[in-house]
């Protein structure tokens, strides 16, 4: 089924600053809503820091200058804390800041944001009220990143399991990210699966996958696993929804509004025992009913990519009023 919407263009010119992976390239969530904006008839251009720690950041300074200047863009749109204080040292003044959700567990952090949040940043944009209480400041608006729902989507199981390295027959639990993040508490899972004693029981860390090939895993998966310690609104589970995979996770974030009443998804605390039996409950509903309505799910909400997009060219459309 193809959850399309129209399309209204739009002419505008916006600059996403961002840090860069190990090849110079947006990070996915970041490259994926800026895709999104350009389907809308966005201009749009992104600029990477590369080169880890304060020096990339600095030696990023000079050509962050010559990009504005080059390209005279309507707003700057800067992901995460530190691409904004670098978009507003380059002089940035029509200036967008999205905080991801790290940003906000520092107290020290917290000050220095709020600090630009009163008195540079036009808008700040996070991705959860939990996030925006933590801030307590003004100008934030809560905008969680959207999903892609043409290319998440439900697929036929026995296709979706020969792209991927899960072993048909067993009960597969994914878990959507480099174990070794110590945030992301992957012992809690293991520890977890191991306490079903139950050796059909198959957890596999799925990490390094190209954005596009994880929607086989969604779909030839038994259950989802989350088990974090904090996250702001995590795109893993939202695009675990859209293809209507059972899920498990912790109570953090956005999850809970995320997932409301929608059987087959069960939020944990991090005790151990508790995750195992709501693993043991899910991987009953997969057995029993299948797959989860995560996709209508995300469309009531409003969370697709092109939802959101809409949403961000308002706040663009604001800033540029306003200055």
């Amino acid at each position: 089924m193809n959850y399309s919407k129209s399309i209204i263009v739009v002419t505008m010119k916006i600059l996403f600053v961002s840090a860069g992976n190990k090849n110079g390239d947006p990070r996915e969530v970041v490259k994926n809503q800026g895709e999104s904006l350009i389907t809308e008839g966005i201009e749009l251009r992104f600029f990477c820091i590369t080169g880890g720690g304060l020096n990339g950041y600095l030696n990023a300074l000079p050509l962050l200058k010559k990009e504005i200047k080059t390209f005279n863009p309507d707003v700057i749109h800067a992901h995460y804390s530190l691409s904004g204080f670098l978009a507003s040292l380059a002089g940035a003044r029509r200036l967008v800041v999205s905080l991801m959700g790290s940003e906000v567990n520092s107290a020290i952090h917290r000050l220095i944001i709020k600090l630009f949040i009163s008195s540079i940043w036009k808008v700040t944009i996070v991705k959860s009220a939990e996030m925006a209480s933590k801030l307590n400041a003004g100008k934030t608006i809560v905008i969680p990143n959207g999903v892609n729902i043409n290319r998440f989507r439900p697929v036929a199981h026995d296709e979706a399991i020969r792209q991927t390295v899960l072993e048909e027959g067993k009960k597969n639990i994914i878990f959507v990210a480099n174990p070794l993040r110590r945030e992301k508490n992957f012992g809690l899972a293991e520890t977890a699966v191991k306490m079903m004693r139950d050796e059909n029981v198959i957890l596999t860390a799925v990490f390094n996958t190209p954005n596009k090939d994880l929607v086989f895993y969604y779909n030839a998966a038994d259950v989802l696993i989350l088990t974090s310690v904090w996250e702001g609104s995590p795109n893993v589970i939202k695009e675990a929804m859209a293809c209507n995979c059972p899920i498990v996770s912790t109570k953090v974030g956005d999850i809970h509004s995320l997932l409301g009443e929608t059987e087959g998804t069960y939020l944990t605390s991090d005790d151990s025992e508790d995750v195992a039996e709501k693993l043991t409950d899910a991987l009953m509903f997969a057995e029993k009913k299948g797959r989860t309505a995560g996709a209508r799910r995300i469309i009531d909400l409003g969370l697709d990519s092109v939802s959101v997009s809409q949403k961000l060219i308002s706040v663009y459309k604001n800033v540029i009023a306003s200055y």
